[in-house]
This record gives structure tokens, C-alpha cells and sequence, in this order.
């Protein structure tokens, strides 16, 4: 009984050391189509950042920088 029970707990600490948001790659679907980055998606504390240009790029819209005086 104890062994099955060893076994069962170094098969759970293994799993759980592998997260599987690590192993998956992060991607982005846009009306049906995923968009392909230059830079991958990454996730900082909860959160998925995105390269805004390709986005904008697919959606047709327009971007500039201001170059401050």
C-alpha cells in the first residue's frame, strides 16, 4: 500500500513541475486567422503580450511615431 502510494506522489511532483503553459506556444487568432510574429507572444504575470504592429498591420490600420521636438 505504501508503495503505491510513493509512486503516486512522485508521478504527481513530476507533473507538476512541468507546467503546461511553459510547453504550449501562445497564439493569436484574428478573424479566424492566426497572425504570425517577428517576436512571439510572451505571458508576464498573468498577462499575454502581444506585438500591437501585426495586429494593426491585419486590421488595416494606421500608425505613426512622433518624434518629440
Amino acid at each position: 500500500m505504501s508503495r503505491i502510494v510513493l509512486i503516486m506522489l512522485v508521478v504527481i511532483t513530476c507533473l507538476a513541475l512541468f507546467p503546461v503553459g511553459l510547453v504550449c506556444a501562445t497564439t493569436v487568432t484574428l478573424n479566424g486567422e492566426t497572425l504570425q510574429f517577428d517576436i512571439p507572444p510572451t505571458v508576464e504575470n498573468g498577462r499575454t503580450l502581444v506585438p500591437m504592429r501585426a495586429i494593426r498591420c491585419k486590421c488595416y490600420l494606421e500608425h505613426e511615431f512622433l518624434v518629440p521636438d
